[in-house]
């Protein structure tokens, strides 16, 4: 398992990243990037991702 946070200065713009790992190989996750947490009037964002590791 997996978490994480990233704040960039572009329109104050911050994720929320949660994921896991399956067979140690594969990756899945989900990241929540939003300008103000939880309200509609800002950028809000949900993806779901799908990876492969390459370590």
């Amino acid at each position: 398992m997996w978490g994480g946070y990233n704040n960039l200065n572009l329109n104050d713009l911050h994720s929320l990243l949660i994921g896991f790992d399956i067979i140690k190989r594969f990756r899945v996750g989900y990241s929540y990037t939003f300008t103000k947490i939880f309200n509609s009037s800002g950028l809000n964002m949900h993806e779901f991702l799908l990876g492969i590791r390459l370590k």
